[in-house]
Parts: C-alpha cells; structure tokens; sequence
C-alpha cells in the first residue's frame, strides 16, 4: 500500500461512501500510540466495504483510510472477533508480537502501518 486516504474528520468520511455510515464495525483497538502518550488513535474495521481506518482517540480529528482488507463471504459472525483470521491474514499476524501486543505501546501505531503495507503472508494449507 502507498498512499493513504485522509478525511478531515468522521462526518467526512462517511459522507464520502454512505455504505460505512450503516455497516458494522470491528474495533482492532483503542490505544494505538506514536511516541507521546497523549497520541492515541483508534482504527477500526468496516465489514461492507472492507475498509481499515484510524482515528483519534473518541472519534476526533482527522480520519485515515488505511486499506482495504476484504474478508470471506462465509465469515458469519466470526468477521466481528479481533483475532477473525481474515484480516489477521494481512496483518502478519502470525508473527510474534502481534498487533494486540503492540497496540498502547510507543510507537505501536508506526508498527501497525508497517505491516499494512507488506504483502500479506502466504498461508499453506
């Protein structure tokens, strides 16, 4: 992934594609820092357009679209679980350390992008 789409708040965003406004969402999190403790974002997933964004903390400021991430039609229910393997899929989650294990920490938010913007890892079956 290159380069991200930025909103200049949540209205904006929605706005933008009424399918989000009405979808379901899945939190990844509400804690995601940089390196001041007072940054903190929340990113969130959208599961009718597949999208992953981030936000300030409470839903202020600026909203940036991260990706999108599309899950399997055949996810249920399990699509809402923070650990669904879909989206953890690209993710890497497989790696240690993995996103709930970085999210409040410094900088976690920086290792969060990181990883969006690596292929995804191949999984055999």
């Amino acid at each position: 992934m290159t380069e991200k789409t930025i909103f200049k708040d949540v209205d904006e965003f929605y706005d933008d594609n009424p399918e989000r406004r009405f979808s379901e969402e899945a939190g990844y999190g509400v804690h995601w820092r940089l390196d001041h403790p007072s940054d903190r974002f929340r990113v969130s997933y959208i599961r009718a357009t597949g999208e992953l964004y981030q936000v300030g903390d409470g839903g202020r400021g600026p909203v940036t679209l991260l990706g999108t991430f599309p899950i399997d039609d055949d996810a249920g229910d399990d699509w809402r679980n923070p650990w669904y393997r879909g989206l953890n899929h690209h993710l890497r989650e497989g790696e240690p350390n993995g996103w709930p294990h970085q999210c409040g920490k410094p900088n976690g938010l920086l290792w969060l992008l990181s990883r969006l913007e690596q292929p995804p890892a191949r999984r055999i079956a």
